[in-house]
């Protein structure tokens, strides 16, 4: 997992490891001052809005500006008594709070949650994009959306530009509901999400194989066995990650079936052999 800078350091999002920022770079020796950090964070876009809005009043929020007790509190306040013009902010700007002089609206890299190799992706992207588009024009005065997206003939996107309410939402729902009744996902199906992981890659990876292909056994009109492949986060706190991905028809022949094999690992002392920890998730939230 890359590390994303944060002021003079470097921060792993996902287990909260932190490094200072090299001085050095360990494959050429180069003084520090040469790195150029590469992408585009709230950091750099409240550079550009300064640079381009000069006279604006500016506030950012995001995981450096709130990390003092009450700092959250202040931002929202300040914004909201209109002591700033501009506020940037990540997805904790979308969500709870109530803007009414808000007129604009501007999301970038919009596309960015449909690359989550997770079946709920497009959903959870049109109800955040629906919610930051909903601080604009709460009150009086009308509002505007304006998204910026490497894919904007995305039919998620279109959905999006002819939204008038609730109609609309349904119409998204239904489609998507259609979807995963052909692929047997939620609501009509049932998932666990079999995770392994260990210190040894290779161990992971043949503890994974042989569980997955020991459900593969079951017929397959019952249970489908998705895998095993290396989790997208293929290792986190040093251990490597691989995982299977189980879908039943029904409640109770996947709880025989999980049963089954948490009995064979057990009776064979898996955990041992393969020097790797079963983690079983029953209808997972997240697929990382």
């Amino acid at each position: 997992v890359k590390l994303t800078p944060h002021r003079n350091r470097l921060v792993c999002h996902y287990c909260g490891f932190e490094k200072s920022l090299p001085r050095i770079c360990p494959n050429c020796d180069c003084d520090h001052e040469a790195f150029v950090q590469v992408g585009v964070g709230t950091a750099s876009i409240e550079e550009a809005v300064n640079f381009h809005f000069p006279k604006a009043r500016v506030l950012r929020l995001d995981r450096d500006t709130t990390e003092a007790r009450g700092s959250l509190e202040s931002i929202v306040e300040d914004f909201s008594t209109q002591k700033a013009d501009i506020l940037i902010g990540t997805q904790m700007v979308a969500k709870g709070h109530d803007f009414p002089d808000v007129t604009l609206v501007g999301i970038l890299l919009a596309e960015m949650g449909l690359a989550v190799p997770d079946f709920r992706a497009f959903e959870r992207t049109f109800q955040l994009l629906l919610q930051v588009s909903g601080r604009a024009g709460r009150a009086l005065h009308p509002g505007r959306v304006i998204l910026q997206s490497f894919q904007p003939e995305h039919p998620i996107f279109a959905a999006l530009e002819k939204f008038q309410g609730l109609e609309d939402y349904e119409k998204f729902v239904s489609q998507e509901i259609r979807k995963r009744l052909e692929l047997n996902y939620p609501p009509s199906g049932k998932l666990v999400l079999l995770k392994f992981d260990g210190l040894e890659a290779s161990l992971v990876a043949a503890a994974a194989k042989e569980v997955a292909q020991a459900l593969q056994k079951i017929d397959p009109k019952k249970i489908q066995a998705l895998g095993p492949v290396v989790s997208p986060i293929s290792k986190l706190r040093n251990r490597y990650r691989w995982q299977v991905l189980v879908k039943a028809s029904n409640s109770a022949t996947m709880q025989k079936s999980i049963q089954w094999i948490l009995e064979g690992w057990e009776k064979q002392k898996m955990e041992r052999r393969f020097k790797s920890r079963l983690i079983v998730d029953v209808d997972p939230m997240q697929m990382m």
